[in-house]
C-alpha cells in the first residue's frame, strides 16, 4: 500500500468507508489526511483554518457515524494489500493509552484491582492491535484487527472469583479471539501470528 502523499494515502484507507453518506467519507478522508501530515499535533494545529476545525469537531461529535465503520475500512484495505504478497507477519500486542483529562470519566481505571474500591484518578483505554508486516521487506502493511475496551473500577476480587469468570470475558481470550478473526481472513499467502510479549507464533493459511 505505498503511496507518495498523506492525501493519497487518506483516500486509499478511507475513501470507501461507509459511514451511510458520501459527505462524511470525503470528510474523514480529509481530516486523516491533516492528522498523517501533523502527527504530532492536536485537531487544532493540524487543521488550518476556523471553518476545518469546526468541521472536524462536528464529525466527532456526530452520533450517526461508527468508529467500527472507519476501522473496518482500513481493516479492509489492509486484508487486501496482504492478498498480493507471499508471506506475512501479523504481530499482536496490547497497549493501554492513559489520560487524565477531566472529560475522560467514561474511560475505566489503570488496574480495575482497586483494593479500596475507589475510582483512579487516571483512565485507559486498551487496544489490542494486530499489525500486518511484509516479512520480505520489513515493510508496514496496516492494522488487520484490533479490539478495544476499558476495565470497569471495582474491588478487587479474590484469586477464585477471578478464575471462574468465563474465559471469554478475560482479556487474555483477546490473543485467542485473533488468531480466529486472523484465520477468516480470506488470503492466498501464509500468514505468521505473533505475540510481540510471549514470543508465540500461531500460522494460518
Amino acid at each position: 500500500m505505498h503511496t507518495n502523499t498523506s492525501e493519497e494515502w487518506a483516500q486509499l484507507i478511507f475513501g470507501n468507508a461507509n459511514l451511510g453518506d458520501p459527505r462524511r467519507t470525503r470528510r474523514l478522508a480529509l481530516l486523516a489526511s491533516d492528522m498523517a501530515e501533523n502527527a504530532d499535533s492536536s485537531i487544532v494545529k493540524a487543521s488550518d483554518t476556523p471553518a476545518k476545525i469546526e468541521a472536524a469537531y462536528r464529525f466527532i461529535r456526530n452520533e450517526k457515524i461508527s468508529p467500527q465503520a472507519i476501522a473496518d475500512s482500513g481493516f479492509s484495505q489492509t486484508s487486501e494489500a496482504v492478498k498480493q504478497l507471499p508471506l506475512v507477519l501479523a504481530i499482536q500486542d496490547t497497549t493501554g493509552l492513559t489520560f487524565k483529562h477531566s472529560v475522560c470519566k467514561e474511560l475505566g481505571d489503570v488496574n480495575c484491582a482497586n483494593t479500596l474500591g475507589k475510582p483512579s484518578k487516571t483512565r485507559t483505554l486498551y487496544a489490542h492491535s494486530t499489525l500486518a508486516i511484509d516479512a520480505d521487506t520489513e515493510h508496514v502493511i496496516g492494522l488487520l484487527d484490533q479490539y478495544y475496551w476499558f476495565r470497569k473500577s471495582k474491588v478487587k476480587g479474590t484469586k477464585d472469583q477471578q478464575q471462574q469468570r468465563p474465559y471469554e470475558e478475560k482479556e487474555s481470550y483477546r490473543w485467542q479471539q485473533t488468531l480466529m478473526d486472523i484465520k477468516n481472513v480470506q488470503v492466498n499467502c501464509q500468514i505468521y501470528l505473533t505475540s510481540a510479549t510471549e514470543k508465540l507464533t500461531f500460522m494460518s493459511t
